[in-house]
Order: C-alpha cells, then structure tokens, then sequence
C-alpha cells in the first residue's frame, strides 16, 4: 500500500503553490531546557537523575508547559517538496480514497484530529505519513526506506564516501523492494527489428555516391534511463553502433544482414529527469565510417538529426536550449532543434575547406574520423522537454535526504517512542548517526576571561588549571551557559 499512497501524498504536496512547511516538531518545555546536562555518570544513575527532573517539572509547571504536545510547523528540508498549507478533512479523504480505496474513511477522520495542529489551524501531512510508517508492520529497513521517501529529493552523483559502509544485506532489500535500475540497456547491440521502440535516433547523413545530404545510416538509443547523471560519469562516451543500408554498399560487397554495421560515433549523453519530464545533454565527439561499407569517408562531411517519440507516440525532433548561430549551423531551422551540423564547408569548386580558428573539428586524416568541437558537439535539450514515459524508462528513484531532515525524523521518533531528549540533544543524535563522519562537534570548555586576555590566549583550560590552583580568580567557566543557550536556539529554531 505505502508505495501507492506515497505517490498520491506526493502529488497532493505539489499540487499546491505555496509550500513553507515540511512536517511538524515538538517544542522542548522550557523548564526542561532550564535544568541544562548532568556530569557523565552510569546509566542507572541517568535514568535517576531525568525521574528526578521530569518530576521537578511536573510539580514546577503547567501540564501545557510541561506537555511535549506543543508542536509548531518546520520548514521544508533542504531538497524535499514540503507539504500542503491548508489541506482540509475532505482533501485528505480524497486523496486517500483514491490511493487505498474506501477501506480506511471511517479512521481517516480520527487521524485528521490527531495530526492538526489547533494553534495553527492546520494539517501536517509528513508528520502523519511518518507515524503510520514509524507504527506499520514493516521490517526496519523497510520503515526506513519508506521515511527516506518522506524527504528524499535527486542529487547528482558524487564519490563522497561515509564511515559506515553499506552491508550486503541491506543493498540486496533495497533493490528487491524498488527493483534495480541499472539493468536498462544503455546501447543497441543489434538492429532493432520494425516495431522495437527506441528512445532517441541518431540520423547520419552525409554525401553517397556524389549524392549530398543522403541518409547514410542510423544510431539508436533504447532508453534513457541508464544516462541520468545520477548513475553515470557525464564526460564518460559511449560507442554507438550506426546501421547502415545493404543497397548503399560498394559494389561487390555482399551481407546477410538487412542492416550491416558501418561504422561508430562517440558520444557522451546525460539525462536529468524529472518525471516524464527533463533535460538532456548531447556531447558528440568523433564519427567513424567503416571504408569496407561506405565509399570515401573522407568526402562524406556527415551532419546529423536526433529524433524521438512524442507524447503521442508521433516521431519528432528535441527543441534545443541554446541557439547556435546561422553561420554556424546553416539554417535557422537547425539552431532550434538538437542536431549536429556539417564540420567542413563547400568552396566554388566542391572542395571541403576546415573553419578558421576551429582545432579538432572536421575530418581527422590520421585517425581517420570526423570530429566535432565542444562549440558544436555539446548541445542541451530545453529545460522540461517531455518525453514518452517508455523513453525514459522506469521514474529514477531519489537518493539523497538532508541532514536536516533526519533530525526531524529522529526528533519524531525519539518523541513517540518516549525517550527524554531536547531538541538539541535529538539533532546531535541525528548528526552523529546520519552524518557521513559519524561525529559532531562539541564544546570541551567555554571561559570569560578578566582584562584583554593577552597573557592568557597561548595557555589552554588545562594548562591555567595545572598552574594556579585559584584560576577561577581571573577565568569564569561559561560552558553551562553556553549549553543552556544552545538549548534555547535548538528549541526555538527546530530545523
């Protein structure tokens, strides 16, 4: 169910304009923050010392002042898509109606009471999906794989190692659970038969058999699911394989095959989605044409055509973010489109000439290939280019969360599951657990010191108390304080 209700949960958080909340956080008593930390002593002696507390306050405040029940709104993580400002009872049923059905109208009403937030006058839609995941039957990766979703967003991917390494185990859970989506082909090994559908096709077309602008032959990209630049190094190129035609060979050369192999062009390819949705990124390096099955590569001075299918299934060419100029590509129909233009241009007498001032752009004799410079082989797509959802295959799934939100998270958690924590204390958790050093920060001595503090800045807290008995007398110990502040910031600033 939850994969189902998550999507519809995540539809209903975009559908608003106006998102300037991420969940819902407990707000730490103030008497509680008052009475500050203990020395490090033994467990038992903790759990001592916080009944001690807890019933100081008790009998020191009001049950609302005393009562975690004070919640006020978070904002939205870093990255995540917040949650609806005013979601009312009946959006909330609607929502749920069409994701699971009527099964759960008649307790959705009690969730609505239990979730909204009376000062405020308003719903909280994380902080209820986090408590049906946190009391749902999963196991704890699969609980932690669906809170993951609550304030995952996609992020570029990066080689930033952390201190706790992934098990086997859990890596094999979380592929079962959400299905791996490396296994998409990135490249056609063999001519797609008539009624395959690819992604994108890559038309080479050049000067046959003193024909100018024939086709020559085709590339084919079967998704582009496997080139999002969350799972692939972008600058890496790939080797396409283009599929000529039997009745363009040379003479006297004969092939089984309907479509042969001719030759290969290079070319690094970058997808970033969202959704159906997103931009592409076409980085063409060389061309190379087989001499056995095309006559004269040399003179072939190829330009090549990227197509793909529409929403509606119907062939269409990809609306190019960057215009390049008339001089440059032709025509201004080719500026508006991806696609990539002739490398060498036409004198009077038929001769092909190299652009001034262009290295690495035309016909290479010594690697015998064309090439493509970075002004007119790296082109991107428009920012929201819509594709068929077939081309870009399955939905990538995120893979990063904010540290931020892991301690709303924990805080929740450490809420609901009764621990007597601060705020402060809940985020250090949840640094020191989530964050990719396993550590954070700590204040080892804070002082006041008398006068300007000249005589004093080489010497450390260790030393001024080795060598005068009475430094109390010119330093004052403030990390109380300072932790006591620090308290009152946690609290007052919960994200």
């Amino acid at each position: 169910i939850m994969p189902i209700l998550r999507a519809h949960l995540r539809e209903l958080a975009g559908s608003g304009t106006h998102r300037s909340h991420g969940g819902m956080i407990r707000v730490t008593p103030v008497k509680l923050r008052e009475l500050g930390h203990t020395a490090n002593v033994g467990l038992l002696e903790s759990v001592r010392s916080w009944g001690m507390r807890m019933s100081n306050v008790l009998d020191g405040c009001s049950a609302s002042a005393s009562s975690y029940s004070h919640v006020v709104s978070a904002p939205p993580p870093p990255g995540s898509t917040g949650e609806p400002t005013d979601l009312d009872e009946a959006g909330l049923l609607r929502a749920a109606s069409a994701a699971v059905g009527s099964a759960w109208d008649e307790h959705l009403p009690a969730v609505f009471r239990a979730f909204v937030n009376n000062s405020e006058r308003r719903f909280s839609l994380n902080e209820s999906l986090t408590a049906l995941l946190c009391c749902s039957r999963g196991t704890v990766i699969e609980r932690a794989s669906a809170l993951f979703d609550v304030y995952s967003f996609l992020q570029m991917k990066h080689q930033i190692p952390h201190s706790t390494h992934v098990s086997r185990i859990v890596t094999a859970i979380l592929e079962k659970a959400k299905g791996d989506t490396a296994s998409a082909s990135s490249v056609v090994s063999k001519f797609p038969g008539e009624g395959d559908r690819v992604a994108l096709r890559l038309r080479v077309l050049g000067c046959v058999h003193g024909e100018q602008d024939c086709l020559v032959g085709e590339a084919f990209i079967p998704s582009l699911l496997p080139y999002s630049a969350l799972a692939v190094t972008v600058e890496e190129p790939r080797s396409l394989t283009i599929w000529g035609f039997r009745d363009q060979l040379p003479a006297g050369i004969q092939v089984a095959e309907a479509r042969p192999s001719i030759g290969v062009l290079r070319m690094a390819i970058e997808w970033r989605p969202i959704f159906t949705a997103g931009q592409m990124r076409l980085r063409l390096f060389d061309l190379q044409l087989f001499p056995a099955f095309v006559e004269s590569p040399e003179l072939v001075n190829p330009r090549i055509t990227v197509m793909t299918l529409g929403v509606g299934g119907k062939e269409e060419q990809i609306h190019r973010l960057k215009q390049v100029a008339a001089a440059t590509e032709g025509t201004a129909k080719a500026q508006e489109y991806v696609g990539f233009a002739k490398t060498m241009w036409q004198d009077g007498s038929g001769a092909l000439r190299y652009h001034q001032g262009r290295s690495g752009h035309g016909w290479d004799p010594e690697l015998q290939r064309w090439k493509w410079d970075e002004l007119s082989g790296e082109q991107y797509s428009t920012a929201s280019q819509r594709f068929a959802a077939w081309v870009v295959g399955k939905e990538v799934e995120p893979n990063c969360i904010s540290l931020q939100a892991c301690r709303l998270l924990t805080q929740g958690i450490l809420a609901r599951s009764l621990h007597c924590v601060t705020n402060r204390q809940a985020a250090l958790i949840a640094d020191q657990t989530f964050g990719r050093a396993c550590c954070v920060p700590g204040v080892l001595g804070a002082f006041l010191v008398r006068g300007d503090g000249t005589a004093l800045s080489s010497k450390s807290a260790a030393q001024l108390r080795s060598e005068d008995e009475d430094w109390s007398s010119s330093c004052v110990d403030v990390r109380q304080q300072l932790l006591l502040a620090h308290e009152e910031m946690a609290s007052l600033n919960p994200s």
